[in-house]
């Protein structure tokens, strides 16, 4: 998928984030994302399938407190499709997080199971 990348590097005691959402589930649910922790959190609501294409304000990465360990939930409505509690940021790093799931976007919400990874990009 392309993007438009700026790899300017973050400034001191922060990484630079972003989120993806590859998963064709995606078509049928829309999902909400947090990354959180008690240093920062970074929250992106109403994402759909692949919406990091036409919009350039989702390929852009955010700064988010670093060096720190960060929980990843993602939900759609209030059902919880992804908990992961141990996504690792380094000062100074820029990443994306792929938000991952089943191809068959025709699956009930009940039976989705998402997965994620991590692209570290310097």
């Amino acid at each position: 998928f392309p993007s438009h990348d700026n790899l300017t590097p973050p400034p001191p005691g922060k990484a630079h984030v972003r989120i993806f959402y590859c998963a064709e589930i995606g078509r049928l649910y829309p999902i909400n994302v947090t990354i959180r922790s008690s240093l920062d959190n970074i929250q992106s609501n109403n994402r759909v399938f692949n919406d990091q294409l036409p919009n350039q304000n989702f390929q852009s990465f955010v700064p988010i407190a670093a060096p720190g360990v960060y929980n990843l939930e993602v939900r759609s409505g209030t059902t919880l499709l992804l908990n992961e509690p141990t996504l690792n940021f380094r000062e100074g790093k820029i990443y994306t997080v792929i938000i991952l799931g089943p191809e068959d976007p025709n699956i009930p919400l009940s039976s989705v199971n998402l997965s994620y990874s991590t692209i570290t990009h310097n």
